[in-house]
Formats: structure tokens, C-alpha cells, sequence
């Protein structure tokens, strides 16, 4: 609840990516995957914070503050084969973990999967344009 974002008009809107549905994803124009998902409280994933951002393999991604839709987050960005939360694996990933409130966090990334010919440059101009259409209200105001 309180979150909505606008993807382009040619980009199907996020499904779950498996089971548990920890994940829901879509892929962009370039060929990139893009992905969001909640984090805490009683979600699937754990909350960020205090923790190094890493993929499921602990290989940690460059990591930078920044600010998304007025709430404080972390950039984080890495180009290695590594393995998502949901199983992808991939060759080079750029996201935010976004706070929310103080247990809730989310996480919005693209990625290149491994074996994948993606414009990740083009999907990643994309990427920052989908990111100011973010609204996100926290569930503790």
C-alpha cells in the first residue's frame, strides 16, 4: 500500500518472480530485468539496513547514499556474475534499497541476465526515469 510507480507504456507490469512471490519482475526495452520488492517486517527478504548490500552469493555491489521519492536510500550497483535473491543470475546489476519506515524497507533494481545481449545503458537511463515517478507512502504516518 502507498507505493505506485509508472513504467513505460511498452513494459508489462511485474509479476512474481517464483514461489513465495518474494519478488515481482518484468523486463525493459534494452532487455534488462527489472524487479521490486519489499523488504522486513513480515516480508520475505530481510531489511537492508546494518547489512552489506551482497547477491545471494555474498559478493558485495558498490554502494553509494542517495535519496529516492524523498526517503533515504542506498544505490548499490556491481558488474560480476552473480545470483539474485529469486535465483536469476546475472552479469551486471544497478538498484536502491529505499527506507520506508522504520522495519520496512524496498528494493527496486535492473539487471542483465547471464547469457542475456541487453542495452544495459539504455535500460539503466530508463531505470533513473521509472525511479521519479516513484510515490512511496510509509505505513507509520
Amino acid at each position: 500500500a502507498g507505493l505506485s510507480f509508472r513504467l513505460p507504456q511498452d513494459v508489462l507490469a511485474p509479476i512474481c518472480d517464483g514461489a513465495n512471490c518474494s519478488s515481482q519482475g518484468t523486463y525493459l526495452p534494452g532487455g534488462t530485468r527489472f524487479t521490486v520488492a519489499p523488504r522486513g517486517g513480515s516480508e520475505a527478504l530481510k531489511d537492508f539496513r546494518g547489512a552489506v548490500v551482497t547477491d545471494i552469493g555474498g559478493r558485495e555491489f558498490t554502494t553509494t547514499p542517495t535519496t529516492v521519492a524523498g526517503k533515504t536510500a542506498l544505490e548499490f550497483s556491481g558488474l560480476f556474475t552473480g545470483t539474485t535473491a529469486g535465483g536469476y543470475s546475472f552479469t551486471q546489476m544497478r538498484g536502491v534499497m529505499i527506507e520506508v519506515d522504520s522495519t520496512l524497507s524496498l528494493e527496486i533494481n535492473h539487471f542483465t541476465p547471464t547469457g542475456v545481449s541487453a542495452d544495459f545503458a539504455y535500460d539503466d537511463a530508463l531505470f533513473d526515469e521509472i525511479l521519479k515517478t516513484l510515490v512511496l507512502a510509509s505505513a507509520q504516518q
